[in-house]
């Protein structure tokens, strides 16, 4: 029986993403923090596989995923130590 495997790689860019969840990842739960030009960058690939009789499967495979974000501080925002 013969098979065959089509794969197609892809590369997909979403701007003024919404980021979530930095707070935890920076450990102050109680500080909301606002990103700007957030951008992601996704590579994945799609894999097709084929039998004699027809189409087996289609598979997504993601991968990377790369962000680009910016954060600017209000001068409220920084510590009186860390001003000069």
């Amino acid at each position: 029986m013969a098979s065959a495997v089509l794969e197609m790689n892809f590369h997909f860019t979403v701007d003024n993403a919404t980021v979530i969840g930095l707070n935890k990842q920076f450990d102050v739960p109680d500080v909301d923090i606002e990103c700007g030009n957030t951008t992601c960058y996704i590579d994945y690939e799609l894999q097709l596989k084929a039998r004699e009789w027809g189409l087996k499967s289609i598979s997504v495979i993601v991968n990377k995923v790369t962000a680009s974000l910016e954060r600017k501080l209000g001068r409220e925002e920084i510590k009186e130590e860390e001003k000069e």
